[in-house]
């Protein structure tokens, strides 16, 4: 899945020179990252990070933030990176159930255990589960709470690749 990233990275590149990816980061950039947060990056996402690319540069566009860009939405009495994420693999499981029949849209529940990774223009942040049982694990957090991002088909929730390479190729699409 890394290579189809990476291909997609690169061809994203090639197609439009609006998009800006920014070089891989270091092991040490890495820890200086996870030094902030308090917690270890989730293994996709640092293999990302040092391998393909930090992220978009902000061009208005940004398929992916690099993490410098999540830290600075983190607010001290808001946000807590390092601790668990307040949702169970249960709770996300039947969360994905109701929405599939339009019987819920969201959980509530506190920024806790996330960092953002993008953004929408309508205030909604998609973000990487750093802890907890759904580590490595992506979801939307917006005006009516939480929302895993999963597999339509599938009605699994997205691992960091996973909703990568979705993202990646719905811009080349």
């Amino acid at each position: 899945m890394l290579e189809r990233i990476r291909q997609a990275v690169d061809e994203i590149k090639a197609a439009d020179n609006d998009f800006v990816f920014l070089a891989p980061m270091s092991e040490a950039e890495v820890g200086e990252v996870e030094e902030q947060l308090g917690v270890r990056l989730p293994a996709d996402y640092r293999m990302f990070l040092t391998s393909v690319t930090r992220g978009e540069e902000d061009t208005g566009y940004e398929p992916l933030w690099p993490p410098a860009d999540g830290l600075l939405l983190l607010t001290p009495d808001q946000d807590r990176p390092s601790a668990p994420f307040p949702f169970s693999p249960q709770q996300a499981e039947d969360l994905v159930k109701r929405i599939r029949v339009g019987e819920i849209r969201a959980l509530d529940g506190p920024r806790d255990g996330v960092l953002p990774i993008y953004g929408g223009s309508d205030g909604e942040f998609k973000c990487l589960v750093l802890s907890g049982a759904l580590q490595g694990t992506v979801w939307s957090y917006w005006d009516l709470g939480w929302t895993p991002e999963f597999n339509d088909e599938t009605g699994q929730i997205e691992t960091f690749f996973e909703f990568a390479e979705r993202v990646l190729q719905e811009y080349l699409d």
